[in-house]
């Protein structure tokens, strides 16, 4: 008796045969190259004819897991048009899993073969029959049916950047379902919503990534293995690790030379050990300080494997604050070092003033830029903070803190005033040491392990 092939199989064909394969078959369709959702979702598809398809549903779980076991790597494209997408790729892990799955698998079909005393049956190689799947049109309008479907879809679930990423990646892929299925002659207002009802279970998908967390088959009581906080931590933090693009680190590099060498010079100018006109020194300062603003603003705007990236704005603002802060301060110093007009103290102080009360605003109006997975990391390894745990303590520490500064200023002024502004900075230094050591008498003397105990 010849058993039935793919293409014969009709009902015969059991899906539930490559159900528990659906970790490798992903592994390898992503050998060859990165791919987002819907090109692996088609790729499976077109490689068995249309035979075999795995729910979007169950892909999107097979991503998470395969991410969070270190086999794939996830990041977001840079498209220029239409909506971001989620590309995975495979990792060193991952190709060593899919070759042990593999052998496995070729080992089980060949004693399966014995048992049925059949011959093999021909298969394609491992290496082909994956036909690489073209771009979907970028240049499209987002379709209106698919996020009102979305929205439903998502509506009451807090929206953290793990949910809002899954949001994104699920609608970019229905987005390019519903453009295939259009072009296969399904009405555009159909086609949206034949798309989503092929994604499955929806919901399933969003309480998974709300939080609830998967479990390990075979474990007893469906339970995970115990993983420490600290381990779940360094895990997370290799999984999600994002590496600067390099035209940033280049602008870094420049930027800080080009500030390192105008402060040196503005240093060396404003002790005299160099012969620099005012002019000179003036234009130094505001070199040294438009890096130092450049600087921060650019980091700002950058997402890194903790934080998501500051809106381009809000990170401008931040540099140009950052600048004038230290634009202000080393005027200021310069002043005091050079003898420049006293009135140079005004636009000194103009520059410290703006500088701080922008910076201010700006860390008041401040949402949370942190990434889920570092929060979740925060709540699970809580630090030994005494001033959370005893607000008595911490106002205490206020008022000594006001009490000290509020010297320090006075001492600052009256030093200033009368023996020469060079001089009045060392009163602010002397008293930085006083306050630091009674930080830490505070957070870890006698009295602080009493209190926590």
């Amino acid at each position: 008796m010849q058993r039935p092939t793919l293409d014969t199989a009709g009902d015969a064909f059991s899906a539930d045969l490559l159900r528990g394969h659906t970790d490798t078959i992903v592994l390898g369709t992503l050998r060859h190259g990165d791919r987002y959702g819907f090109e692996i979702y088609r790729a499976i598809r077109d490689a068995t004819g249309g035979t075999h398809e795995i729910k979007e549903a169950t892909l999107y779980a097979t991503y998470r897991r395969l991410t969070s076991d270190g086999l794939v790597e996830a990041y977001w494209g840079d498209e220029s048009q239409g909506g971001r997408r989620k590309y995975y790729r495979i990792t060193d892990a991952g190709r060593a899993v899919y070759r042990r799955n593999v052998a496995a698998w070729v080992a089980t079909r060949d004693v399966i073969d014995s048992l049925l005393d059949q011959p093999a049956p021909p298969h394609l190689s491992r290496h082909e029959g994956l036909r690489p799947m073209s771009s979907v049109h970028e240049g499209l309008r987002p379709m209106s049916t698919v996020h009102r479907l979305l929205d439903d879809a998502f509506a009451g679930v807090d929206l953290t950047p793990e949910v809002q990423d899954l949001k994104e990646e699920i609608r970019s892929n229905l987005e390019a379902r519903a453009l295939e299925l259009q072009l296969a002659g399904v009405s555009p207002d159909e086609a949206p919503r034949r798309a989503f009802d092929e994604l499955g279970d929806v919901r399933a998908l969003v309480a998974d990534a709300a939080g609830a967390a998967p479990v390990t088959v075979g474990s007893p009581d469906g339970a995970r293995p115990q993983v420490t906080a600290v381990q779940r931590a360094a895990q997370a933090a290799r999984l999600q690790k994002v590496r600067p693009r390099p035209g940033f680190v280049v602008g870094v590099v420049l930027a800080s030379l080009v500030g390192a060498g105008a402060l040196v010079v503005a240093t060396l100018g404003a002790l005299g050990t160099v012969d620099v006109a005012d002019a000179a020194l003036l234009a130094a300062l505001v070199v040294a300080a438009a890096a130092v603003g450049w600087l921060t603003g650019a980091s700002l705007a950058q997402e890194t494997t903790t934080n998501h990236p500051l809106p381009a704005r809000r990170a401008a603002g931040y540099g140009l604050g950052a600048g004038l802060t230290v634009g202000g301060a080393a005027l200021a110093g310069a002043t005091a070092l050079r003898p420049l007009a006293t009135g140079w103290y005004v636009p000194a102080g103009l520059l410290l003033v703006v500088g701080v009360c922008l910076l201010s605003a700006l860390g008041a109006t401040q949402t949370n830029r942190k990434k889920a997975w570092a929060r979740d990391a925060e709540q699970a390894y809580v630090a030994d903070n005494r001033f959370e745990q005893d607000p008595a303590a911490a106002a205490r520490f206020g008022i000594y803190t006001a009490a000290l500064w509020t010297v320090a200023a006075a001492v600052f002024l009256a030093v200033g005033f009368a023996g020469g502004w060079a001089w009045a900075w060392l009163v602010l230094v002397a008293a930085s040491g006083p306050w630091l050591l009674m930080l830490a008498r505070m957070l870890f003397g006698a009295g602080a392990g009493d209190r926590r105990a």
